[in-house]
C-alpha cells in the first residue's frame, strides 16, 4: 500500500481499521469492518458448470474447490434466491432508468456550505471542489464550447434589435433601422408572420455578424502593425491552397459566415456561443 500513490493509512487510520483511496472524484476513506461481507459477491452457477466441462484437467480441479464451498450455499438457498452483487446493481439500475423514461425529472444538486456543517459559513475551496468532482465545471466548459445561448426568433429581435440603430451604417438607417427598432418598444401586431420575424431576425443576426467580423478584424490588423514586419522568403514562390482560395473569393462578394461570428440560425432559434453573447451583452449595456 505504501508503494501506490492512490492509497493511504495513517497511524490513526491503521489503530481504527480505516484506509484512503484518492479517487479522481477526491479522497474517500473506508472502513475494514465488515468489508469482505459488504463485497462479497457469488460466483454464478453457470461458472461452475461451464468449468467443470471444461477439457483442462485444472480447471476441472478448480470447479470442483468451487462447488465445494457453495455446496452448503445451495442446500439453503435456491438458485433464483442466490443473486449477485452485479446482478443487483444492474437490475437496480434498470429500474431507475424505467422510471427516468416515464417521468420529467427536475434535479437538485445539493452542495455542502463547509465540513462542519454549520449556517452561514461558505468554505470556497470545498464548494468549488464538489462542483469538479459532480462534473459541474466539466459540463459548463462543454457548454461554453457549443452554443449554450439559445433565443427564439422573436425574443432575439425584441431583445438585440436596439442594436441596429448602433451597428448599421447611416445611408441604412432611415431606409431599414426603423422596422427594427419599433420591435423592442411595443408589441408585435397579431398579423405580423412568423416568416416575416425570422426575416426580421435573420437581418438583425447578419448586421451583428458583420460587426463582431469587422471587430475582430481591426483587432488583427493593429497586432498586425504592432508586430515587425518578416523578412520575405524568396526561397519558395507556392501558395499553400488555403491561402489560394481565400484571395480568390476575397474579391468576389463578402458573404457573411455566421459560423466565424459564434451565431447559427435554426429553425425556430437563434444559438450564440459565450463569447459572442458577451460581446454582444457589452455593446447592448454601453
Amino acid at each position: 500500500m505504501n508503494g501506490n500513490t492512490r492509497f493511504g493509512a495513517d497511524r490513526k487510520q491503521q489503530s481504527h481499521g480505516k484506509f484512503t483511496i484518492r479517487h479522481y472524484a477526491g479522497v474517500v476513506e473506508y472502513s475494514t469492518d465488515g468489508f469482505m461481507e459488504k463485497n462479497k459477491d457469488e460466483i454464478p452457477m453457470e461458472t461452475s458448470e461451464l468449468l467443470s466441462q471444461s477439457t483442462c484437467a485444472f480447471v476441472r480441479d478448480i470447479a470442483q474447490v468451487i462447488s465445494a464451498k457453495t455446496g452448503s450455499q445451495k442446500e439453503s438457498k435456491s438458485s433464483i434466491s442466490r443473486v449477485s452483487v452485479g446482478k443487483q446493481f444492474s437490475g437496480q439500475l434498470q429500474k431507475l432508468r424505467r422510471r427516468i423514461d416515464e417521468t420529467h425529472p427536475h434535479y437538485v444538486r445539493c452542495i455542502k456550505p463547509n465540513e462542519q456543517l454549520q449556517p452561514n459559513h461558505f468554505d470556497s475551496n470545498i464548494v468549488v471542489d464538489q462542483l469538479r468532482c459532480g462534473g459541474i465545471l466539466e459540463a459548463i466548459r462543454v457548454s461554453r464550447a457549443g452554443f449554450p445561448q439559445r433565443y427564439t426568433f422573436d425574443h432575439f429581435v425584441a431583445r438585440f434589435s436596439v442594436l441596429s440603430s448602433v451597428l448599421r451604417d447611416r445611408k441604412e438607417t432611415q431606409s431599414k433601422a426603423g422596422k427594427l427598432n419599433g420591435i423592442s418598444s411595443k408589441k408585435k401586431r397579431a398579423s405580423k408572420t412568423q416568416a416575416g420575424t425570422k426575416d426580421e431576425c435573420e437581418a438583425l443576426v447578419k448586421l451583428i455578424s458583420q460587426w463582431i467580423l469587422r471587430d475582430r478584424e481591426n483587432d488583427h490588423e493593429v497586432e498586425r502593425e504592432a508586430e515587425p514586419e518578416p523578412e520575405p522568403d524568396v526561397s519558395s514562390d507556392t501558395v499553400s491552397p488555403r491561402s489560394f482560395w481565400k484571395n480568390k473569393s476575397a474579391g468576389k462578394n463578402n458573404a457573411i459566415d455566421l459560423s466565424e461570428a459564434g451565431i447559427q440560425v435554426g429553425a425556430t432559434k437563434v444559438f450564440l456561443i459565450q463569447d459572442t453573447f458577451d460581446t454582444i451583452e457589452r455593446l447592448r449595456g454601453q
